[in-house]
């Protein structure tokens, strides 16, 4: 089979800004831990496998562009193509694979999918971040619904059996789900040799990751009530912030240190890894990665947590203390009461006030634990901490092995399954997804171009000098405007010929030939068009007055738009609702127009009647190469519509979220 895997920059150090960020990074080193598997398979499974790396961020400048990049465990390196949504698009136009897989659920990342030629579609969810349940970002309605059709279209393959469940529960039967453990693409592979933990040089009881959603609460009070134990706190990019360290520093037996790429650097000096998480965590690999080596782990139960923690004795179910990844609260009550009380469409981080979002983050660093929240799990360490370790490290290493060996082979599994079960429907050939809609139409009223029965009874046979009131214009005129909507070039240049008048718009909805040919995207016609003297800024007779550059800005048609540009049309002409061009380009989504137009000094904060910037929509549709673009030609972030809403209020992924708050000077 040929397998396409869609990936992003973040997953790779060669196209990432910030390096070596060691544990804490589960989806990059799971990504990886999937291709190194992919390169194994007998040619007999896997005939080729392309890597695409989505970059919405810093693309390469002079289109997509092979990279070299690594894939851990001293595997071969992979070769890739590293580009931007549009870049990659036009490098495989006609590339057809049998299965794609995507390392992400992000809207954005399965809408690029969507656009390959693949018979089945397959997506990696390594969190709670879907577009159902409790737990996901905060979006608008329409943003949910596109979202969720986008997901209903992927096999969702499910880090835990607890993640596969809640698809099942919060999605409606209408998402198609299986279990995929890390393990089953062998993530843990080869099994390391086991340490020795209670030896002298394993003194430490490590915290990865420390900030609340890792449990930085009940560490801070476990630390407080052991201080003969010393205990390694261990800080990285993805989670810990400078406040929380901080804080860490208070305690006089608690060690802050960097995270290493090595886990062997933090494992070997481990006697326990302490694990008390309180957010909806889809698995734990560091935490099976300890048990493998024979250190044992004190973790709660919550949600994946407690299968990575292949011990039920070291497990501590129902704390009252759960993080809402939505609001950023910490919340006295447990996982499962939060997901029968919490409201669907409660206000989250993205749109609440900022005053609240800063106070939430304070209270959260600085809370502590109440005593009996953490009662049961110091009781577990101290006892692991006593006579026991022996005995747990040799449990943890046995039932960590046995889990590992159970779920080889389940990966490519899967996926020969999805293929049988393509085959079984009809194997039907590889197709982009499509919405089984057409693409946006210019006009606000149908055309009726190419009807024959309904079209105003006209009779090509009827003898027109018998027609009282006879217009030769009006007829030739529509004629011009259909073919030149149709491509149709010679037959259009034999009514030029005959004087057809190139302005003259045909009286259903007033479009003129030059505004039809944009419309339809043909450049051939454009350019004869007006290369005759059509008018580049006449506007269609319906009410909007939009013309040619509207019409091409709204289809995408980036040849069309440059021509234009170059014969003298007007990037910021308006329409009737003040709507230029730029704003059509961005709101569909159409990257290379809108680069054309910003070139073209089309003004990137120009607003229509309502106020609405072009930024506030490539932020909706999280187009990050949209809304980087814009940035880069000046767009500010701060412009409110007639809602007061600024270009943060439409975002609903914390990437994006990021981006918009770096330039915004509110933060």
């Amino acid at each position: 089979m040929d397998i396409v895997v869609v990936t992003t920059f973040q997953e790779f150090d060669e196209t990432l800004e910030k390096r070596q960020r060691g544990p804490g990074c589960g989806k990059k080193h799971s990504t990886q831990a999937m291709l190194r598997h992919l390169a194994r398979q007998v040619q007999e499974y896997v005939r080729k496998v392309d890597l695409l790396i989505l970059d919405w961020k810093s693309p390469p400048k002079q289109g997509p562009k092979e990279v070299t990049v690594s894939i851990g465990r001293g595997e071969p390196t992979k070769v890739a193509l590293w580009g931007s949504r549009e870049q990659l698009l036009t490098k495989f136009p006609a590339s057809i694979w049998d299965v794609c897989i995507c390392s992400s659920t992000l809207r954005f990342i399965l809408d690029f999918a969507g656009q390959l030629k693949v018979k089945k579609r397959a997506c990696m969810v390594h969190d709670y971040n879907l577009p159902f349940g409790p737990w996901g970002q905060e979006q608008t309605v329409d943003q949910i619904k596109e979202h969720s059709t986008l997901c209903a279209n992927f096999e969702l393959l499910c880090a835990s059996q607890h993640l596969t469940e809640f698809v099942e529960k919060w999605g409606g039967g209408t998402f198609r789900s299986r279990c995929c453990y890390a393990a089953d693409y062998a993530y843990f592979d080869p099994v390391p040799e086991a340490y020795q933990p209670w030896e002298g040089k394993h003194s430490y009881v490590t915290f990865l990751s420390p900030c609340p959603e890792k449990g930085l609460s009940i560490f801070l009070r476990i630390a407080e009530s052991l201080p003969d134990v010393q205990f390694l706190a261990v800080k990285t990019v993805a989670w810990t912030k400078p406040w929380h360290e901080q804080i860490l520093k208070r305690l006089k037996n608690v060690k802050v240190q960097p995270a290493s790429e090595k886990i062997e650097d933090i494992l070997s000096i481990t006697k326990v890894l302490l694990a008390p998480s309180v957010y909806p965590e889809a698995f734990g690999l560091m935490v099976t990665e300890a048990q493998l080596r024979g250190i044992p782990v004190v973790s709660t139960s919550i949600c994946g947590l407690g299968e990575a923690n292949q011990v039920p004795q070291t497990q501590v179910p129902d704390i009252p203390l759960v993080f809402d990844p939505r609001t950023h609260e910490l919340l006295a009550m447990t996982l499962d009461e939060a997901e029968n009380v919490l409201s669907l469409d409660r206000p989250g981080g993205l749109t609440m006030e900022q005053w609240r979002q800063t106070a939430i983050n304070q209270e959260n660093y600085q809370k502590v634990a109440e005593e009996s929240d953490v009662q049961k799990m110091l009781e577990i360490l101290q006892g692991l901490l006593g006579e026991g370790l022996r005995q747990a490290s040799q449990d943890a290493r046995i039932a960590a092995s046995s889990f590992v060996d159970r779920r080889k082979g389940q990966f490519m599994a899967s996926i020969k399954k999805l293929l049988d079960e393509h085959v079984a429907a009809g194997d039907t050939k590889p197709a982009a997804i499509t919405n089984g809609t057409s693409g946006p139409s210019f006009a606000p009223k149908p055309r009726g171009f190419m009807a024959t029965e309904d079209d105003n009874g006209f009779d090509v046979n009827q003898d027109f000098t018998k027609v009282l009131d006879f217009d030769g214009l009006t007829l030739a005129a529509k004629c011009l405007v259909r073919l030149c909507e149709q491509g149709n070039l010679a037959v259009a240049a034999e009514l030029i010929k005959a004087k057809a008048d190139l302005n003259m718009p045909e009286p259903d909805i007033g479009v003129t030939p030059l505004i039809a040919a944009a419309n339809a995207g043909h450049l051939d016609v454009c350019k004869v068009l007006i290369n005759k003297s059509a008018e580049i800024s006449a506007e269609v007779h319906d009410g909007t007055r939009r013309t040619a550059l509207h019409a091409a800005a709204l289809m995408g048609y980036a040849s069309v738009v440059q021509l234009l540009l170059d014969k003298g049309a007007n990037p910021r002409v308006e329409d009737l609702t003040k709507t230029q061009p730029l704003h059509l380009a961005v709101k569909n989504g159409h990257a290379g127009a809108a680069e054309l137009l910003l070139k073209g000094k089309a003004n990137p904060n120009s607003a229509d009647e309502q106020g609405h910037v072009a930024i506030n929509d490539a932020v909706a549709k999280d187009r990050f190469d949209l809304v980087t673009k814009l940035l880069e030609y000046g767009a500010l972030v701060n412009v409110r519509n007639m809602a007061g809403l600024e270009a943060i209020s439409f975002s609903r992924t914390p990437q994006m979220q990021s981006i918009v708050m770096k330039h915004d000077v509110n933060f």
